[in-house]
């Protein structure tokens, strides 16, 4: 296969994925975009079938399933091993960068065992040496995984609430209308303290420009119409929560 223009955009669907809320999204964020390569992550295949939107390639050991053989005719497989060290999401990670991706949108992902749940963040953050835009979405919020060589980083507020806000349900946006509450937003280094650190758009600064591996970083605020991450040295996970 060859590398797809840099235009294109990489959409990796989990097993924890919503169908409806899926293809609503979809519409939504990809209606002004060149292209779109939807790849099913093991049982995120399904939930693309579900959606009725087109699946590009199945990745995963698929261990739920005794044959795959003629399950989702016309989609290429790549099919993995069951017993191996990194998960389905890591592999369909390394295949998106070997494609040349720019931008990948992870979705399915959050939730389900806590262990995994941090397998995620690793696994994600990692692929963001190589790709310059990562982001998980879904019922729980939105995350930007950003290293340094892809610095800085710089996000219009309007469109960050409204990708958190794109997977909750109607009730729940009132409710938290209500209460008005701040638009929050955390931030964590990933593999070490990240280095030079100045922010835009929110509360508070990091002191010296360090961000540690600890919670310094927890429950900043939104308090500009753009926010801007940047930094020297490291990589950092930007928790807009739902």
């Amino acid at each position: 296969m060859k590398k797809l223009p840099s235009d294109f955009v990489f959409a990796l669907v989990g097993p924890l994925a919503d169908s409806e809320k899926l293809l609503k999204w979809a519409h939504s964020e990809f209606r002004h975009s060149a292209g779109v390569l939807f790849i099913g992550v093991d049982r995120g295949v399904e939930v693309l079938e579900a959606a009725g939107l087109p699946i590009s390639f199945a990745i995963g050991d698929f261990d739920g399933y005794s044959s795959i053989d003629g399950t989702f005719s016309g989609t290429p497989i790549i099919r993995l091993k069951r017993v191996k060290e990194r998960s389905d999401l890591s592999y369909a990670l390394a295949f998106s960068i070997e494609q040349g991706a720019q931008t990948l949108y992870a979705y399915g992902f959050q939730g389900g065992r806590m262990d995994h749940e941090v397998a995620v963040h690793l696994d994600l953050s990692q692929a963001s040496l190589k790709i310059p835009r990562v982001v998980s979405v879904g019922e729980r919020g939105v995350c930007f995984y950003l290293a340094a060589k892809h610095s800085p980083l710089v996000l219009k507020r309007s469109t960050v609430l409204a990708l958190r806000d794109s997977f909750q349900e109607r009730s729940t946006r009132k409710k938290v209308q209500k209460k008005r509450q701040p638009d929050w937003a955390s931030l964590f280094p990933i593999g070490g303290d990240a280095l030079g650190v100045k922010l835009g758009g929110l509360r508070f600064q990091v002191a010296d420009g360090r961000l540690s591996t600890s919670s310094q970083g927890l429950s900043n605020e939104i308090r500009s119409s753009a926010i801007e991450l940047k930094f020297k040295q490291g990589r950092v996970a930007l928790f807009i929560p739902a």
